[in-house]
């Protein structure tokens, strides 16, 4: 009887050890990328030229609610400015209310730089254009 009592209150610790590492754990990976402090945090094209104000999307702006502004330039004809986001896997994910489809993907290259991954509605932004916080 006591050895099974032994074993029970070992597995039991076990058990809450396990639980506690995974709730430390996703705490940690569900941290918020812009916290209160910094929002907004504005990212801004790397070496932007006069001229890609008029044809670029020269800022990314994170708030620490999940929302994102990424304005246009002059010579689109795209008015959705406004979207959500999320950071799965070192990419910043920009989606409206459905997250079924992604409109934009930056890698994250570290808190303070987004590199342009990839779109799928007309977003005038270069793959592989850097933007910084500074």
């Amino acid at each position: 009887m006591k050895k099974k009592r032994n074993l029970f209150i070992g597995s039991g610790t076990v058990i809450l050890t396990i639980i506690a590492v995974v709730f430390v754990l996703s705490r940690i990976n569900n941290s918020p990328f812009v916290t209160d402090d910094e929002s907004p945090k504005i990212y801004h094209l790397e070496n932007a030229a006069k001229e890609d104000e008029i044809q670029r999307v020269v800022t990314v702006t994170l708030y620490s609610d999940g929302t994102a502004e990424i304005p246009q330039p002059a010579i689109s004809s795209f008015s959705l400015t406004s979207y959500n986001y999320s950071v799965v896997d070192n990419e910043l994910l920009l989606y409206t209310d459905n997250k079924k489809e992604y409109m934009a993907v930056f890698t994250v290259e570290d808190k303070n730089t987004l590199v342009f991954k990839s779109k799928t509605l007309p977003i005038f932004a270069d793959i592989g254009a850097r933007y910084i916080h500074e």
